[in-house]
């Protein structure tokens, strides 16, 4: 597989039609630095692979960025709005919530309960209060 991948990566520079592969090779090892990467992006779905372990599969990707020079980075808008994404104090307080609080669809409904409970608890007691104000007991 590592031959495989040397060798596109050769060709892709020698003919210079672009730098789809090298990108590609770049990517994946930014993404990659241990065999717990590997182990997450395989049980996410992201990544298979027909190697032995994972360990090969992070050994593989880890060396085949040695040596290479890299031209125009192919994927460089989308790690750019990947980053953005992440940087957004937003979109991580959603996801912290929704791992926390709301990780199954049981505490999702208990919250809509509350909610509904605490509003029509809130209209009755409104509605309490207008009435003695109304009629004046």
């Amino acid at each position: 597989m590592e031959t495989l991948f040397r060798n596109l990566i050769a060709l892709e520079q020698c003919y210079g039609d672009g730098d789809f592969i090298t990108s590609y090779v770049f990517l994946m090892d930014s993404l990659i630095s241990s065999t717990k990467d590997v182990e997450l992006l395989c049980n996410k779905g992201i990544i298979t692979h027909g190697l032995g372990s994972d360990e090969e599969v992070s050994a593989l990707i880890n060396k085949l960025c040695k040596e290479v020079v890299m031209g125009g980075f192919q994927y460089k808008t989308l790690c750019d709005d990947v980053n953005k994404y992440y940087r957004n104090i937003w979109h991580k307080w959603r996801a912290t919530l929704k791992r926390d609080y709301f990780n199954t669809p049981w505490m999702v409904l208990k919250f809509v309960a509350a909610i509904l409970l605490l509003l029509l608890t809130t209209t009755g007691t409104v509605f309490a209060i207008l009435s003695f104000i109304v009629h004046g007991s």
